[in-house]
């Protein structure tokens, strides 16, 4: 096989995988981590899928990141952000008779390169969420063009579930018609996040006292939390110092 010929059935592949992948993104986001619509004997038999939808669509989305950039509680920061390995073996599995098909009737490098897709959007789907949702100022990814337009789009599900369920290659989200329309107050968010660059010089002080106040509040809130568990550990030791002397 020559090498035009083998650069020619990675690069038909890849782009393949492309469409391939967003689509079953689409469907796992939609039909397995958002809804519950199977027979509840595959539930039975998959206890997983149940996890799933628990994990995202009531932990993920209705416990933790209500503010899409700042998760308070350590135990919920890092929680249904990363796709799990197990997670990833699973739609390997799923495709592996594609991958049997392209090695037996296209080529190795095929399949190899269908692989690559797969696991490479699930590991870049984790460091786009984790970006997303636990922003690193010195990350060189959350500064590119890309990055901010996929922010934008998912930024979008968590205002409205029920649609944008890509997040790193939203191609079925516009094929199949689910992409959201912002608000205004979407708006205002996206630029206070950076997702959005003013246009005009006179708005850049307004974004930055968006986030300046944003800073403010985040503060208070903690502050108050720290009092809150202060009061109720001071309250508890008291209980304490009473039980005590009513055991003596």
């Amino acid at each position: 096989m020559s090498l035009a010929t083998t650069l020619l059935h990675v690069l038909c592949t890849a782009f393949a995988a492309t469409f391939v992948v967003s689509f079953a993104e689409f469907t796992i986001h939609r039909h397995l981590m958002h809804r519950q619509r199977l027979p509840a004997w595959v539930y039975r038999v998959l206890p997983d899928l149940r996890a799933q939808f628990k994990n995202h669509a009531v932990l993920h989305h209705g416990t933790y990141y209500r503010e899409f950039d700042h998760e308070p509680d350590p135990e919920g920061k890092t929680f249904n952000v990363r796709i799990l390995w197990g997670d990833s073996l699973r739609l390997v599995i799923t495709f592996l008779p594609v991958m049997a098909a392209l090695w037996f009737l296209v080529s190795w490098l095929s399949a190899l390169t269908f692989l690559t897709m797969l696991v490479g959007h699930n590991l870049l789907w984790g460091v786009v969420h984790m970006q997303m949702h636990v922003p690193a100022a010195d990350s060189w990814v959350g500064r590119t063009a890309y990055f901010r337009f996929i922010s934008r789009h998912h930024f979008m599900h968590h205002q409205q579930t029920g649609k944008n369920y890509n997040v790193v290659v939203p191609l079925a989200d516009f094929v199949i018609g689910r992409v959201a329309r912002r608000k205004v107050s979407d708006v205002r968010e996206m630029l206070r996040l950076g997702y959005l660059v003013p246009r005009h010089a006179a708005s850049v002080a307004r974004v930055q006292q968006l986030r300046e106040d944003k800073l403010a509040a985040r503060a208070a809130l903690a502050e108050l939390a720290a009092l809150a568990a202060l009061t109720a550990l001071t309250a508890h030791a008291a209980d304490m110092d009473d039980a005590l002397l009513a055991a003596e």
